[in-house]
């Protein structure tokens, strides 16, 4: 007896693995374009009108000498819980809920701000952010203790080199009655990528949650300041986005709100008995 029900699933799967390796590079050959060639997708491809859960948004420009956001969108209904919202080829960020409960779906728009390292501090330890969440120490003074992670690298013409933001990812559902979860602070989950290397100890690295209004926990005395930290685990060095292996970081909470990888650089010094 032949058995065939499976063949189209095979097919698919197959066509899917092809596609992917041609898009990771697997297809030797210079691209050919009238004028500069437009920057390769980061997203795999759709596949007989099957598309992998990933939102390409773009790099962000540099607007007269100064770092722009970057801002897009995508979509969540019973059945696609998840989505990565890649913007150029070195940063994403994985929005995952645990329900999606409104069968008509929902959105949820994602904006990436390139921040200095001052802009980020002054959201950690400042007159109004008074305390880092634990475990991190930062008293405040110079030289930090605690730096955001740099992984945002454009030529704002300030020198000959590039230079480095920190991604302050900002997450917007367009409502917050189409989500749930077994557990409340658990409901979404979010999973930070970016292409430079992770050096150090892996265990230097947190991801930080500056709480909403739509957050229990919300300080309306102190509405700019990371002080929730959600890590969950620790840095994974080849997080794949795609077939892009890249470092990552992951952490779980309850309501979208505003995201930041930080590395405490200095550790605080504890005596010794």
């Amino acid at each position: 007896m032949t058995t065939r029900g499976n063949v189209g699933g095979v097919f698919l799967t197959v066509a899917m693995t092809a596609a992917l390796w041609a898009w990771s590079g697997g297809v030797a050959g210079a691209q050919v374009c009238d004028g500069p060639c437009p920057p390769p997708p980061v997203c795999p491809p759709c596949v007989n009108d099957v598309c992998p859960p990933c939102v390409e948004c773009g790099a962000p420009p540099v607007v007269e000498g100064s770092p722009g956001s970057v801002t897009c969108s995508g979509s969540y209904y019973p059945g696609r819980e998840v989505n990565v919202f890649t913007f150029g080829p070195d940063n994403s960020i994985q929005v995952k809920f645990a329900q999606v409960t409104c069968s008509e779906g929902f959105s949820v728009q994602v904006t990436l701000f390139p921040t200095t390292q001052t802009a980020f501090h002054d959201r950690l330890k400042s007159t109004t952010c008074t305390t880092p969440p634990s475990p991190l120490f930062d008293d405040g003074l110079p030289p930090p203790e605690v730096t955001c992670n740099e992984t945002v690298v454009l030529d704002v013409g300030a020198a000959d080199d590039p230079t480095s933001f920190c991604a302050v990812y900002r997450v917007t559902p367009s409502r917050n009655d189409c989500y749930s979860g077994p557990v409340f602070d658990e409901r979404v989950s979010y999973f930070v990528g970016w292409k430079a290397p992770a050096k150090g100890n892996k265990h230097d690295f947190f991801l930080l949650r500056d709480p909403d209004s739509a957050d229990p926990n919300y300080n309306s005395a102190a509405p700019l300041c990371f002080s929730q930290n959600i890590t969950d685990g620790t840095v994974d060095r080849n997080y794949i986005v795609g077939t892009i292996r890249d470092p990552g970081l992951g952490g779980r909470t309850c309501c979208p709100s505003d995201y930041v990888v930080a590395r405490q650089k200095i550790r605080p010094i504890t005596k010794q008995d």
